[in-house]
């Protein structure tokens, strides 16, 4: 069990049944070795290895299978996955699915909170732009410049890039705005970028 971030739990075990009844938050899940069979209500669902499984806050759901399986699971305050719709649970997306597992396996891993903080960020963004109910709302100038500089760490991700620097691309008036605008617009300091385009 981990709890990468504030609002975030994340688990990893082998079953045979499970039950949740949520409490204002979203599940999602994947099931190795062997297929489960999950259910909501009247609903039925046949979850094979590999899937991807998102559960909304709206109603208990259950799984079971005759074989034991494994499952990461990732347990997110509701909140935090605004203006996206599951209207199946099972998602068909094999990319999002493998890089749920490498989000997994990095918090087994030794790495830093910041790395793992900006990996989990991106992927959340990643499922909730996939299921997006409506558009983001329109850029801000803070949103620009944040991008803007956010591209030049990426261009220059193997030279030792200051502060100043960062300013100097004429978004910010001196080196000082830049940490904030990268914990408002990523989540993470300006390292956090330099470790996301490695």
């Amino acid at each position: 069990m981990w709890r990468p971030a504030e609002r975030v739990l994340m688990l990893a075990g082998r079953t045979t049944a499970y039950a949740i009844e949520p409490r204002g938050e979203y599940v999602f899940g994947i099931v190795g070795g062997a297929p489960m069979h999950a259910r909501r209500g009247r609903q039925r669902h046949e979850v094979l290895p590999g899937q991807l499984v998102a559960w909304d806050p709206s109603g208990a759901h259950a799984g079971e299978s005759a074989r034991p399986w494994s499952a990461r699971l990732m347990i997110v305050e509701a909140d935090v996955v605004e203006h996206a719709d599951f209207p199946t649970p099972v998602l068909s997306d094999p990319a999002l699915a493998a890089e749920f597992v490498r989000i997994h396996e990095l918090m087994e891993s030794p790495t830093t909170r910041l790395e793992r903080d900006t990996e989990l960020t991106m992927w959340l963004h990643a499922l909730v732009d996939r299921q997006a109910t409506r558009k983001p709302a329109a850029t801000s100038a803070g949103d620009r410049e944040f991008r803007l500089a956010r591209d030049y760490l990426a261009a220059h991700v193997d030279q030792p890039v200051s502060l100043d620097e960062l300013a100097a691309v004429e978004v910010y008036k001196h080196g000082l705005e830049v940490p904030l605008e990268f914990q408002r617009g990523f989540g993470g300091g300006c390292g956090a970028i330099l470790i996301w385009t490695r």
